[in-house]
């Protein structure tokens, strides 16, 4: 199913209040703080030194997908979630790959995006999409994953 992508706006701003993903761990809840939260303060203008862009896929008027990504330095995505009610259907590869095609549009080579070592399907939709994976430098936690587009 062919879901519709876009910016999110101030008018998601509900929605993006009561999204919830998966919530098994502390690492999930983060990102579920982080989407209740940071995502509001991004587009509503509240993060100024911050240049990131965030989007949200939408079936119908349901929010189904976020997620926000930088183009300062390089392409790198911040976060990527999928509501927990459609997991496990194709929502985030779809969303991962409009991601690479708009990071393609703008003229990057690469998509960098950090992903912890428990979010195994996060991880695997990563490999599929030919990701060279690395354990991050920074934080053993997490993985980073480089996808040339």
């Amino acid at each position: 199913m062919q879901l519709e992508i876009r910016a999110l706006t101030t008018s998601d701003i509900a929605s993006l209040s009561t999204f919830e993903c998966h919530q098994q761990n502390r690492w999930t809840k983060q990102v579920q703080r982080t989407i209740r939260h940071d995502f509001v303060d991004l587009i509503s203008g509240k993060l100024e030194d911050v240049v990131a862009s965030a989007i949200g896929q939408f079936d119908e008027e349901t929010l189904v997908g976020v997620a926000a990504f930088s183009t300062t330095e390089h392409f790198e995505v911040l976060a990527l979630a999928i509501a927990a009610s459609h997991q496990g259907n194709g929502y985030a590869t779809q969303l991962k790959r409009h991601i690479l095609e708009h990071a393609t549009d703008l003229g990057y080579a690469q998509v960098f995006s950090l992903v912890h070592r428990a979010n195994h399907p996060m991880l695997a939709i990563n490999y599929r999409l030919a990701a060279w994976v690395v354990t991050d430098t920074e934080d053993p936690d997490y993985n980073l994953c480089i996808i040339n587009v």
